[in-house]
């Protein structure tokens, strides 16, 4: 299982995440409580790398099956 290294911070309003180099592209969230961030991250990473298999992009196996977990910090 590989890890995604997700970076959260304070955005004045709002809490914000960008995910790592670990996935190809770029997934930025935002939302109103960590815990709705963490849910938006998994959703959005699913949905990019959805996305670039659907444009035949390369996505490593292991991204491409889900098998990776989030770290936030």
């Amino acid at each position: 299982m590989q890890t995604i290294h997700v970076t959260v911070s304070w955005c004045n309003t709002n809490y914000a995440a960008s995910v790592g180099p670990e996935v190809p592209g770029a997934v930025v969230v935002t939302a109103d409580t960590v815990e709705e961030l963490k849910k938006e991250v998994a959703e959005s990473v699913q949905f990019h790398v959805e996305g670039l298999l659907s444009l035949g992009d390369d996505v490593p196996d292991w991204l491409a099956s889900g098998d990776y977990r989030l770290e936030c910090t």
